[in-house]
């Protein structure tokens, strides 16, 4: 999980606290509380605040890794 606070210090106090909720209780907590957050499970789903979800593109599907 990515947080972006008005400090670094805030941001990484909230990070630690919205992996603990997972991406869908952690995007409701953000948007209470105005942080932008960028998150993914692990299946690779992402999940953004709307704040970042116009600001982030991938040009390719995020997905495993897999062993040579």
């Amino acid at each position: 999980i990515t947080v972006i606070a008005a400090s670094g210090a805030e941001a990484d106090a909230y990070a630690t606290a919205c992996f603990v909720m997972g991406p869908e209780k952690a995007l409701a907590f953000a948007n209470t509380h105005s942080l932008e957050i960028y998150a993914f499970d692990e299946k690779f789903e992402i999940t953004s605040s709307p704040g970042l979800k116009s600001r982030l593109h991938f040009p390719k599907p995020i997905a495993p890794r897999t062993s040579p």
